[in-house]
């Protein structure tokens, strides 16, 4: 399945984080397919409290061998292994890294 994931952090060392899940999504490719990249751009946060980071952003393309609903697991796992919370506030400001 052709999918599409938009990676973003304003947390910590962002780039490093944007690295870092590149190369998890990376892994998650059927084996033997390219991975298509954008560049990494760095964004101004919007509906976001006063005082949150810009965003470092950029969107991936990989062919996976499974369901959306899998794909979707896997991208949470990753985000875990990370170190995002499973719960949050949309847009809220991540005090605690």
């Amino acid at each position: 399945m052709r999918s599409g994931i938009a990676l973003g952090s304003n947390v910590g060392d962002r780039l490093g984080n944007i690295r870092r899940a590149m190369e998890s999504v990376r892994m998650l490719r059927e084996p033997g397919t390219l991975v298509f990249c954008s560049s990494i751009y760095e964004t101004a946060p919007i509906d976001c409290e006063p005082g949150t980071r810009s965003y470092i952003n950029a969107v991936m393309e990989i062919d996976f061998p499974g369901t959306p609903k899998q794909l979707l697991a896997r991208l949470r796992k990753i985000e875990s292994k990370m170190g995002r919370p499973e719960r949050r506030p949309r847009n809220a400001l991540e005090r605690s890294i």
